[in-house]
């Protein structure tokens, strides 16, 4: 008769020690990947979970990884399939942001949706330079189709200042983007909000969600700085790596925001 420490260790994926300064890697302990469509608890459409042969795939919280739409699922399961003799979580962004929301914010989206109301009420494109000429023109250009944007979606104009000194929006502004955040599906707001993060701008963030534009054109948007300064001070290679991996999160933000409102 198999000892219950043995059935469990059975159960256990095999993990490989390393020195004091590196991390505990987790060897891959699966052959396939498959997607399932399960049931889950209350109201909605039906969710499809991974399969590692045949167990299924929980978060860190010990909930089920359910995913709303059958394209995410697949894009989340090719994350798990593409992993090599070891499990690498830094490559695969779709499988964390599912973590976080399943596990967070499914369990209290008021707290997120508070958090982006916030970012609308001190955004990006409120806080303008003063000079010189050619950057103040930039971030016109740059940002005040967003001011547009805002003013029609929230029925109010965001107040714009010049400098870093706090500007506080007119209650209806507030109340606008809080009605418009409102509206977001869960799993909406966790891609937007680290889009939101990433660039500074719930403002910008919301108006890729709408449609109008591109996850490409905000995060140039929300760059006009950074790129005039290295225009005209110099490149900074740290500087360009750190861009470089934040790009990488940004555009895993978008795709997987795109996923889970692909129900074909």
């Amino acid at each position: 008769m198999t000892s219950k420490t043995d059935s469990e260790a059975s159960k256990t994926p095999p993990r490989v020690t390393s020195s004091q300064d590196e991390p505990v890697r987790l060897k891959r302990f699966y052959k396939i990947v498959s997607v399932q469509a399960v049931s889950v608890d209350g109201p909605g459409p039906g969710h499809h979970a991974i399969h590692l042969d045949d167990r299924p795939i929980k978060t860190p919280g010990r909930n089920k990884l359910a995913l709303p739409t059958a394209a995410l699922a697949a894009a989340i399961g090719e994350e798990w399939s593409a992993q090599g003799e070891f499990v690498e979580p830094q490559s695969m962004p779709l499988t964390k942001l599912s973590n976080t929301i399943i596990d967070g914010i499914l369990v209290d989206p008021d707290a997120i949706r508070k958090d982006l109301a916030a970012f609308a009420n001190q955004d990006l494109i409120c806080y303008r330079a003063d000079r010189p000429d050619e950057l103040v023109e930039m971030q016109a250009k740059a940002w005040d189709p967003f001011v547009k944007w805002a003013q029609g979606t929230f029925k109010a104009r965001p107040v714009l200042t010049a400098g870093i000194m706090p500007v506080e929006q007119s209650v209806d502004y507030q109340h606008g983007a809080q009605a418009h955040i409102a509206k977001l599906e869960p799993w909406a707001l966790g891609p937007i909000h680290v889009m939101t993060t990433l660039v500074g701008s719930a403002v910008m963030a919301l108006a890729h969600a709408d449609g109008t534009w591109t996850a490409e054109d905000v995060w140039k948007a929300a760059h006009v700085d950074e790129d005039w300064q290295a225009e005209n001070w110099g490149h900074d290679a740290e500087a360009a790596e750190r861009r470089k991996f934040r790009t990488a999160e940004m555009m895993a933000a978008a795709r997987f925001l795109a996923l889970s409102r692909d129900h074909s």
